[in-house]
């Protein structure tokens, strides 16, 4: 295509440089540069690349010698202003800082100028007008603020700060000068305008933005800022500041936070402090700050069905210590707040000894009816239905995982730590842990309850029998064990417990025995052919299977493998294993029963057999695991295998390893535990479980409702 030609006068400071473009552009060529002289040699310059752009910018330099044009052809506004800030870096020493960068857009019959550094000229023009007090048609000014510190202050006269502006500015950056610009107010015709309530500092920094658009916002000048912004409908630094506000929540600040949001009207940020205290509250209560919120706000938090706790007497104590920090106004509170109360939460032990027993609690008759309330629930086994009986927490009921419950083990000395995984976001946290350090237990899950039978305390092999409720975030004890025994397996049928095999402290066992969640008693169940401890347990298809361990009369590793069905009381052996597995990990994945590490003698193994009960044998799985373990953790979440710690025979491990059948092939997760260990208890969490922290004195040492 023909270009066709125009030309355009062009004023600088020292010569008019005339301009010629082109019609249409069809080259890839991004951009030329031509140093010209004179407007003839521009006219040939830009006939030599006719047919590379249509718009055309003149960059113009100015020294005490000559002038030049520098002509870039741009096949963008973005790559001409790219290529503006390299010719600026690329500056010779005699070139000086009065310069014009301007660009030049042609239609058919006209032309748009835009000037590069007309703006940022302009901006510091007005700021050096202001700082040299020229020009200026107002004056703010602003008293400091009364605090402790200052409250003495001889008068307020002496704390005022003035600060010189120009009207025009005031209102074109701020709505609310220019509402008083523009209005018959007093202020209109005032040189000193007074702004009350806001500190000097952010008032100058407030008009330094208008200015220059740019604020700096720190910790301690935040609030001011905020307060400032606020009054003079600056919505722009005011979210500014509540998103810095949000970046600087912890459990210390976050309630002075949320009230100072609301008194200012700053929802969003409100909410996010609540949500930030309902999340954090058991770090929250340690601080001082809780004792001073509103009775409004102390309800709505103690009210949300989302609030993370990690048992639901630290709400109580929480309630209970509130009041007393200001009994006298708060006392006639306790019946509204103690409806909030999930009493029906909390261990019946508890109730009894601690809640029952407050004087308080005692002089209040709606409270006391709340707390009969509670006992029936407890005694009579009632449902959780009720609002005050509903399980907090973000997920309460849910058919999906939300996380791997990691409970105690060996590091090397046995350990109480409970820590879960979140499937969600890889993350970490510390749960309730046991009331008795334990390893080398068997562990069971039923409904929302986690069974943890008998074991290895450090000293001796044990009986007893304890259970995590994950909807209350609680240790209860349940009946314990006929026999002492470690390294056992364990598993549930329906409401049946069972317990298999194990060590205790003298011989490897074969006896097992079974809980009745109905009755609260256990009875021996028939015993296994073979004396197994350190035994894979699992139930499948209605089943119990007992995989591999260790035959402590021959003193030899496993392979054989057992299969006892309650409905006849009867063990028989099924096929065996490939190879010998002690202290496999043993899960049902897929709709086949998987035995996975453990050692056999020699070495720690990390190959995967798999039995189908419908086809019969063992196969072996393709793909190895990453890591060879023995005594660790498995279990199945989110559609994948698991496999928790355990040791490689030199050392305890932290890391997570996760299978799935669709991809065909493991991996190690990019978190590890918090804490490696071996013979730990690993189960899934389908509720909502609370990050806690220890305190052993509302464990609950009694048998609860199984």
């Amino acid at each position: 295509m023909r270009a066709v030609k125009k030309t355009y006068p062009v004023k600088t400071k020292t010569a008019i440089v005339k301009c010629t473009t082109v019609a249409e552009c069809n080259s890839d060529v991004v951009h030329d540069q031509f140093r010209l002289s004179s407007s003839s040699s521009a006219d040939s310059g830009i006939e030599q690349a006719s047919s590379a752009c249509r718009t055309v910018t003149i960059y113009q330099v100015s020294n005490s010698s000559s002038t030049a044009a520098i002509i870039i052809f741009c096949f963008s506004i973005h790559r001409m202003k790219k290529s503006m800030i390299n010719l600026n870096a690329q500056r010779t020493n005699d070139q000086t800082e009065d310069q014009i960068a301007s660009e030049v857009e042609f239609a058919r019959d006209s032309a748009v100028f835009r000037s590069l550094s007309h703006w940022i000229n302009f901006k510091h023009n007005l700021t050096s007008l202001r700082d040299e007090k020229a020009l200026c048609d107002v004056v703010l000014v602003a008293s400091h603020l009364k605090t402790d510190s200052n409250e003495g202050s001889s008068s307020s006269n002496s704390a005022e700060v003035e600060i010189p502006a120009h009207r025009i500015i005031l209102a074109s950056a701020c709505p609310y000068f220019k509402a008083m610009f523009q209005s018959n107010m007093s202020e209109v015709g005032q040189g000193k305008i007074r702004i009350h309530g806001v500190e000097p500092d952010a008032l100058k920094s407030l008009v330094n933005f208008m200015y220059t658009s740019e604020i700096a916002i720190t910790a301690e000048n935040v609030q001011y800022i905020l307060i400032a912004s606020d009054l003079l409908e600056m919505s722009e630094v005011t979210n500014s500041c509540c998103e810095f506000l949000k970046s600087q929540l912890n459990p210390s600040n976050c309630i002075g936070i949320q009230e100072f949001a609301e008194h200012h009207s700053c929802i969003s940020l409100s909410i996010f402090a609540r949500v930030y205290c309902e999340q954090h509250f058991d770090e929250v209560i340690k601080y001082e700050e809780y004792l001073s919120l509103s009775l409004e706000n102390m309800l709505q938090i103690i009210s949300s069905d989302n609030l993370m706790t990690r048992c639901e007497s630290d709400v109580c104590e929480a309630v209970m210590k509130w009041i007393r920090h200001d009994l006298k106004k708060r006392q006639t509170y306790l019946p509204k707040l103690f409806q909030c109360i999930r009493l029906p939460l909390l261990p019946i032990q508890y109730l009894f000894d601690v809640v029952e027993k407050d004087e308080l609690v005692k002089a209040s008759m709606p409270c006391k009816d709340l707390i009969i309330g509670a006992l029936k629930h407890h005694l009579l086994f009632e449902n959780l239905s009720s609002c005050n009986a509903r399980p907090r927490g973000l997920c309460a009921s849910t058919d999906s995982a939300l996380g791997i419950i990691v409970i105690g083990g060996q590091v090397p000395r046995a350990v109480s730590n409970v820590d879960i995984f979140y499937i969600s976001n890889y993350t970490w946290n510390s749960l309730n842990p046991m009331p008795n350090r334990r390893c080398r237990f068997g562990i069971a899950s039923a409904d929302d309850r986690i069974y943890v039978i008998g074991g290895f305390n450090g000293t001796t092999r044990v009986r007893y029998v304890e259970y995590f409720d994950s909807i209350r975030g609680c240790w209860y004890t349940a009946p314990p064990l006929l026999a002492k025994r470690s390294t056992l397996g364990a598993a549930a049928i329906d409401d049946v417990i069972y317990a298999v095999g194990g060590f205790d402290g003298l011989s490897g066992l074969n006896s097992a025995e079974m809980l009745d969640r109905r009755t609260g008693k256990w009875e021996f169940v028939a015993p296994m052919s073979t004396r197994r401890s350190s035994v894979g347990v699992a139930a499948y298809k209605g089943l119990l299977y007992a995989v591999g361990g260790f035959d402590g009369g021959h003193k030899t590793c496993l392979k054989s493998v057992e299969r006892y069905d309650p409905r006849i009381n009867r063990w028989q052996t099924v096929e065996s294993m490939e190879f010998r597995r002690s202290g496999p990990g043993v899960a049902v994945y897929d709709g086949k029963l998987f035995a996975m590490g453990g050692h056999d003698g020699p070495s720690v193994l990390n190959s995967v057999e798999v039995y189908d009960a419908n086809e019969g044998g063992w196969q072996m799985l393709p793909c190895q695991m990453e890591t060879c373990r023995r005594n660790f953790g498995a279990c199945v979440a989110d559609h994948s295998l698991y496999l928790v710690g355990g040791d490689d025979g030199y050392s305890t491990l932290s890391s997570v390893e996760i299978y799935n059948v669709h991809v065909g092939s493991w991996s190690t997760l990019p978190t590890n535990m918090p804490l490696g260990r071996s013979y730990a208890g690993v189960a899934v969490a389908k509720r909502s479980c609370f990050p806690l922290l220890s305190v052993p004195d509302l464990f609950v040492n009694q048998s609860a409702e199984l």
